[in-house]
């Protein structure tokens, strides 16, 4: 989940993992960004921005309210990531408490590749994620 498309926090880790998207692919995942911008818009930026993963636009907040991502008293998604593997439980989320509060590239690959061990449905009751990480 993105806030929108004219932050430049928002903007750069779209970026970030728009030129490691091989890194992804070849874990098999499938990125996806959820804004509440108008389709319209969200397209424009993908195009604008070079990005060849899909922006979703979700100006009723539909999606966004559903996953919890809704900011209070804005029409607008908290940023966030959630790692849902393909039984289609979260896996894990991050919640941004900051607009530059960004998990980094690196973290993001390593939870991804923790939850596509076989048999592993989700991380253990009680794990602690550091929020900070210097990963």
């Amino acid at each position: 989940f993105y806030e929108s498309s004219t932050s430049s926090h928002c903007r750069k880790q779209l970026d970030e993992f728009n030129r490691n998207l091989g890194e992804f692919r070849r874990r098999g995942a499938v990125l996806l960004a959820v804004s509440a911008d108008a389709p319209e818009l969200s397209a424009q930026f993908a195009k604008d921005f070079h990005l060849a993963f899909p922006l979703l636009g979700d100006p009723s907040l539909e999606t966004i309210q559903a996953y919890g991502m809704a900011r209070m008293g804005k029409d607008v998604a908290v940023p966030g990531i959630f790692i849902i593997p393909q039984n289609g439980r979260i896996y894990w989320k991050y919640v941004s408490e900051a607009m530059g509060d960004r998990p980094s590239l690196r973290w993001v690959l390593y939870i991804l590749d923790d939850a596509l061990v076989p048999g592993k449905d989700s991380l253990p009751p009680g794990t602690v994620m550091p929020h900070r990480q210097t990963f």
